[in-house]
């Protein structure tokens, strides 16, 4: 049985029955390619070098605070400026499949903005990665305040944009909750 997850030894084409399956009785993609950029959005992080149990490198590097370092130890010896920006190029590979999509599901606007938004976040997240490997102790307040500046700038996108499409979707409940990361992180670079 293939599970999405799987990489058999036919790699990226094992998962194309899956896909196309997707595009067709869910998707409705008439180009056919939203499964894919899906997929391609979902396996960007792997490109760090660095694997973690039930988390992601790039989901771990958003929630951190900005006056802590990135950690040292174990996977995260792996992370190097080269694998960020290796998984941002992934990203926006991913991104021009992503352009090609034309979805016709009940909800396919949102959807569409809603990847986009990952994909942006992800971005955000390679770079303040490679910030924090540039600054001299691995912390985000560190970074040189031009970087600061603009990253706290992507992050004020961010957050109005995530802002719209949570409550597009779903009660103002957990909202707060699921932004004071990203707030609390854009204040400590504005400082």
């Amino acid at each position: 049985m293939l599970r999405v997850g799987d990489r058999g030894s036919a790699g990226r084409d094992a998962h194309a029955p899956v896909l196309a399956a997707l595009d067709r009785l869910v998707f409705r993609d008439r180009a056919g390619c939203l499964a894919r950029a899906a997929h391609d959005l979902g396996d960007a992080y792997r490109e760090t070098g660095v694997l973690l149990h039930n988390a992601s490198a790039l989901s771990r590097i958003l929630l951190l605070p900005a006056d802590k370092p990135l950690p040292k130890e174990g996977a995260w010896e792996g992370l190097t400026a080269v694998g960020l920006a290796a998984a941002a190029a992934a990203v926006g590979r991913a991104e021009s499949v992503l352009a090609e999509a034309r979805p016709e599901c009940a909800e396919s606007a949102r959807l569409l903005a809603e990847f986009r938004q990952m994909a942006a976040m992800m971005r955000h997240a390679c770079r303040q990665g490679s910030a924090r490997l540039a600054s001299p102790d691995g912390c985000l307040v560190s970074a040189d305040p031009a970087t600061r500046r603009a990253l706290a700038a992507e992050l004020e996108s961010l957050i109005a944009e995530q802002r719209r499409l949570w409550l597009a979707r779903n009660r103002e409940g957990g909202l707060a909750e699921s932004l004071r990361p990203l707030e609390v992180c854009r204040a400590a670079l504005l400082r």
